[in-house]
């Protein structure tokens, strides 16, 4: 088993390897790369549903065609894009920039360039561009649904809790103020505002309750088609398509009655994901620490178990502690590498606050289906953990923060 193991790893990383390298940018003629430093326009669609922060839009543009001299012609690369509030685009419009390309922000080579304020014009919108794929149109009509849905969220939930209901349910974190993000980070808990395994778990979970009535591949099969599509809507980030591989490889396994292990679905998963985009390994933060989480939650929380096997489980604490803990042994050197600092109350914070999200998940979408009736007591538990957040957050010596740039 040990030696088939050691051939599968090695033919993994040859082809990884393999498809790294063929997908390695050319900087021809073609490649909007190749033109930093240079003002160009530049005509593309947006491949992302942009987001929106408190004072700006960012997008991530695929360019088709670049002008030179009155003409246009064929070009490639993505290039985010970073300018003032412009609420109007959406996934799926072909627009024309104008502006000067820099060098990307952060070493990425799916990155070919970063214009920050460049003249925007919008060529043609999703509705009208024939030329989207089935499958982009799809998506294009998944993300109207989750603006919808976030909107009646806004409707029904006054913020800040409408933006923390939109980041645990779909990802959206446009609408949380920034000092709430603040409060979140100097807490060890920004990782609760963006979508993640955790999130996943816990939807998969309320699927199969809800289908219980049915026979059991039956729901397993509507499940995987509710994970697909959800994965979709809220726009595949990694977190959510490493823990969307893994809870449908392990749905498949029990419809086969196969035994599923977690360490396994892990790998097969994150080759899958590196196999469709060879740099995530290296270059997608949220991938790594969605890995490093599952990770250690694999290899650690056995033992951890083992080692607290004598203390009483009162109200799941401590089950809560050795999860958050055992996830937190992989992923700390990743924060303290890419955020220049951690909170040291994290493990606390995550042992109180933790348990309120699947209430907050289900409450959230409890509102958006029967509005205010619902809305009103889900507020409630918002407030109270918002403000438990902030007593954390307040606390001297919450976060270490290195201060290197």
């Amino acid at each position: 088993m040990k030696t088939r193991n050691l051939y599968l790893a090695v033919i993994a990383i040859a082809v990884l390897t393999i498809r790294y390298i063929g997908a390695l940018p050319e900087f021809d003629e073609r490649y909007a790369g190749s033109y930093v430093g240079q003002k160009l326009t530049v005509k593309g669609i947006v491949e992302e549903q942009p987001e929106e922060g408190e004072f700006y839009t960012q997008f991530k543009l695929e360019v088709s065609d670049f002008k030179y001299l009155d003409a246009w012609y064929p070009a490639k690369g993505t290039i985010l894009i970073q300018t003032q509030k412009f609420s109007e685009l959406n996934y799926g419009d072909v627009v024309e920039i104008v502006g000067v390309i820099d060098e990307p922000l952060r070493s990425d080579p799916r990155i070919a360039g970063f214009i920050k304020n460049p003249g925007i014009k919008i060529v043609k919108k999703e509705q009208e561009n024939y030329f989207l794929s089935p499958f982009r149109q799809a998506q294009g009509k998944l993300f109207k649904l989750r603006g919808f849905l976030t909107g009646r969220l806004d409707a029904f939930l006054p913020s800040p809790s409408s933006g923390f209901a939109a980041g645990i349910l779909f990802g959206v974190r446009s609408g949380i103020p920034r000092e709430v993000t603040d409060d979140f980070k100097r807490a060890g808990l920004t990782h609760i505002l963006a979508l993640s395994g955790f999130n996943i778990v816990i939807l998969i979970a309320f699927i199969e309750n809800f289908l219980v009535f049915l026979p059991r591949k039956i729901a397993n099969v509507l499940s995987l088609g509710f994970i697909f599509v959800f994965t979709l809507m809220v726009g595949a980030g990694a977190s959510v398509v490493r823990a969307a591989i893994m809870g449908s490889l392990s749905l498949i396994a029990k419809m086969f009655g196969r035994h599923s292990s977690g360490l396994r679905l892990l790998f097969i998963a994150a080759f899958l994901m590196a196999l469709f985009d060879p740099f995530i390994i290296f270059y997608d933060i949220g991938f790594q620490l969605s890995f490093a989480a599952t990770l250690g939650l694999i290899l650690f929380s056995g033992r951890l178990k083992k080692i607290f096997e004598k203390y009483p489980n009162q109200l799941g604490i401590k089950e809560s502690f050795i999860t958050t803990f055992a996830a937190q042994i992989f992923t700390l050197p990743l924060i303290f590498y890419y955020f220049k600092g951690f909170s040291i109350l994290a493990p606390l914070a995550n042992l109180i606050v933790l348990p309120f999200i699947p209430v907050l998940m289900l409450g959230s979408f409890l509102s958006i289906i029967f509005g205010k009736i619902a809305a009103a007591p889900t507020w409630i538990i918002f407030e109270i953990v918002l403000k438990i957040i902030h007593v954390f957050a307040e606390l001297p010596f919450s976060f270490i923060d290195f201060g290197i740039s």
